[in-house]
């Protein structure tokens, strides 16, 4: 995990903030972050923000899926949002865009917590708290 890959932003554009401003100052956190000694480069972290748990954790399609619970827009506690990797051999990971994101809706308004993902007859289900 301690190359991040150079992409385009992944976390939703705070409200207010210009994408352009968000997309850059994203891409200034992971070259950072890259480079930082005390990152780890074995255990997951978030490309950036504040991590908690790992939720939703499925083999699907050959790969192995790791959601996070995470708050994109700083290094600490907020809304929760679920990150996504990806690895088909658990040690070599891939990230991918952001999977829930709260929403305005009272189903989610204080995040997307805890939950689970199934295989349900060959459909990848996701369950979670809101």
């Amino acid at each position: 995990m301690s190359q991040i890959p150079s992409i385009p932003s992944f976390a939703p554009v705070p409200e207010g903030l210009d994408p352009q401003t968000w997309q850059n100052y994203q891409k200034h956190e992971r070259q950072a972050l890259t480079h930082d000694p005390h990152r780890p480069s074995y255990h997951l972290s978030a490309p950036s923000g504040w991590l908690n748990d790992p939720n939703g954790i499925i083999y699907w399609q050959g790969n192995y899926h790791l959601f996070y619970q995470y708050n994109p827009h700083a290094a600490r506690w907020g809304a929760p949002y679920w990150g996504h990797i990806m690895s088909s051999d658990l040690v070599h990971w891939q990230e991918l865009p952001t999977a829930l994101t709260p929403s305005q809706e009272p189903v989610d308004l204080d995040g997307c917590w805890s939950g689970c993902a199934i295989n349900d007859k060959g459909v990848a289900t996701f369950l979670y708290r809101g």
